[in-house]
């Protein structure tokens, strides 16, 4: 029974950490030259962003705006907006306790933001079709929005078709992209 036991207990401390695992995905985004690679990274990352959102936001964060600038696939696309939604947000667990502290998500927002040209990519993706891309582009935007709205604001004023591209989000014909703007 003791040797069961240790072979138990020895699969569990080999198992990699957050961290470790994280690492380990940006380099495969980095590295990667087919975009399913990318793309299952990107979704892995996706997946962590929940419980690992310090490790993932302070590792994966360049990763995943590049892969925003250089993929113009819409899935990976997709899981990389919602992952920044996620490392932007601060959840509730539903008894109105944060589960992430608002510092972090934060500072977050407030790296995302360094750079003027990240909110024009996030525009652009919300001028796509596609449900996925529109929809997720739209979530990060307005968590953008909640954490330096006067940044984003001169971005949206300051961009060619901002404000009309956003006005179009108000005609959008899918109910839950409109009720999201």
């Amino acid at each position: 029974m003791n040797y069961l036991k240790s072979f138990v207990q020895s699969n569990e401390e080999n198992a990699p950490s957050g961290s470790e695992t994280v690492a380990r995905l940006c380099d495969r985004i980095s590295s990667s030259t087919l975009l399913e690679d990318r793309r299952d990274a990107v979704r892995a990352l996706k997946s962590l962003s929940k419980k690992f959102r310090l490790e993932v936001g302070s590792q994966a964060l360049p990763q995943l705006i590049e892969v925003l600038t250089s993929d113009y696939d819409d899935e990976i696309a997709s899981y990389s907006l919602d992952t920044l939604f996620n490392l932007t947000t601060v959840d509730d667990d539903g008894e109105g306790n944060s589960v992430l502290d608002p510092e972090i998500a934060a500072s977050f927002v407030d790296k995302f933001t360094e750079v003027e040209m990240n909110i024009n990519i996030v525009l652009d993706m919300v001028e796509k079709y596609e449900f996925s891309v529109r929809w997720a582009a739209v979530k990060l935007l307005t968590s953008l929005l909640r954490g330096k709205a006067t940044v984003v604001q001169n971005v949206v004023l300051a961009k060619p078709m901002g404000i009309s591209c956003l006005m179009d989000l108000l005609t959008e014909n899918r109910e839950i992209i409109r009720n999201d703007v």
